[in-house]
């Protein structure tokens, strides 16, 4: 319905009396980021602030995404804070943006650290973190980090 809504009248369905829940917000939320108006998701959430609504593990990636394609290193900075507070640090999703978020501006340490701290990996972790080091000229690492993926079982994928 929001998507519909969405698409047919654009900014016209940000009234309050629409956007009522946490899920209705990240319906939104989610699509503009889909379609790259980071600007937008980050107007509405602040709007689902606003209304006194919490972010949940749908929220968080989508304002990631947002704060790595606007530049905004220290708005990011403290969206994984809120994680943190929050208890979501365990969700893979969000531990797979945060990774990506972080090398986007070149810090590997953050994102090995989110990378290191996952409970579970899957091969989209493992290549995200390797295509890291790859994009940045890290070749050792990724290598390294390639074989240890290797010695865990998990078959590589495309980098």
């Amino acid at each position: 319905f929001f998507l519909v809504l969405i698409q047919n009248h654009g900014a016209m369905i940000r009234p309050s009396s629409l956007l009522n829940s946490t899920k209705s917000f990240n319906s939104v939320i989610n699509h503009l980021s889909s379609h790259g108006d980071h600007h937008q998701v980050l107007s509405t959430f602040s709007s689902m602030l606003a209304n006194k609504l919490l972010p949940d593990t749908f929220t968080f990636p989508s304002l990631l995404k947002a704060c790595a394609s606007l530049q905004l290193l220290s708005f990011g900075l403290s969206i994984h804070q809120q994680v943190l507070v929050d208890g979501f640090s365990s969700d893979s999703y969000i531990s797979s943006s945060l990774v990506s978020f972080y090398s986007k501006f070149g810090r590997l340490d953050h994102a090995r650290r989110v990378f290191d701290e996952m409970h579970e990996r899957d091969v989209v972790h493992w290549t995200a973190m390797i295509g890291c080091y790859s994009r940045d000229g890290i070749v050792g690492e990724a290598f390294s980090l390639l074989n240890e993926m290797r010695y865990q079982g998990i078959k590589p994928g495309p980098v």
